[in-house]
């Protein structure tokens, strides 16, 4: 199940005081998560991306994909996805797997690594 940024600092928390009661230093705690990413320039192409990946995967309508996901995978444009990836970072989320289930959306994995990827460091 994918996790809101919420949900992500909940669990890291139960996470690093299992380590603590276990010996273990909670500083050393490396915290990813794997996550479903749509994302577009604008409206219209975030749309059309989820409209690839329900066509994948039989989840019914791209703005229905949209609602049900939200929050939980990386969605929207691009200053949307920065905000949500900052959102994890503070909930103490170290490291992001974005999954992209259209693969060969190529377009979307350059704009990942044009505009969010140079935002993030």
């Amino acid at each position: 199940m994918f996790a809101s940024p919420e949900e992500c600092a909940s669990r890291r928390a139960r996470v690093a005081e299992a380590w603590e009661r276990e010996g273990r230093d909670p500083a050393t705690l490396r915290f990813s998560l794997m996550t479903g990413c749509i994302v577009g320039a604008d409206r219209v192409e975030v749309v059309r991306r989820a409209g690839r990946v329900t066509d994948r995967t039989g989840r019914g309508k791209p703005e229905d994909l949209l609602r049900e996901v939200e929050g939980q995978w990386v969605t929207g444009t691009v200053d949307q996805a920065i905000d949500h990836l900052k959102r994890l970072e503070e909930a103490g989320v170290e490291r992001v797997m974005l999954q992209h289930l259209a693969h060969d959306d190529l377009e979307m994995v350059a704009l990942i690594g044009t505009e969010i990827v140079p935002s993030m460091t």
